[in-house]
């Protein structure tokens, strides 16, 4: 027992590191520009929403970055007013999870 219990935060710790470089080389996201961390988690976005200076902070990456800057893991800011009707029209070409389904008026599909 005292052998699985040594081995098991080395199994951890190579299990977390995988994962880490996974998204580093396989994030869909990993060519939107954006600070490194970015890709790895989602902590410094959680952190500026929990001190209420998240859209300042949002705000600095989008001059230092441009219109389009990743925040976070699966998380993307888009600072384009055209780019609005395409991504939050019904009909924009962007393919919603089933569960917007329940949202439908009368067979059409809406905003949500």
């Amino acid at each position: 027992m005292s052998t699985l219990s040594s081995l098991l935060p080395s199994l951890l710790l190579t299990l977390l590191t995988l994962h880490l470089l996974h998204r580093l080389l396989r994030s869909p996201l990993r060519h939107l520009p954006g600070p490194w961390h970015t890709l790895l988690t989602p902590l410094w976005l959680w952190s500026h929403a929990y001190t209420g200076d998240e859209s300042t902070q949002i705000t600095r990456l989008h001059r230092r970055y441009g219109p389009v800057v990743r925040l976070a893991p699966h998380d993307v800011s888009i600072a384009d007013g055209a780019a609005l009707a395409p991504i939050y029209s019904a009909r924009g070409g962007f393919l919603k999870a089933s569960c917007y389904a329940n949202f439908d008026m009368e067979g059409f599909a809406t905003v949500f």
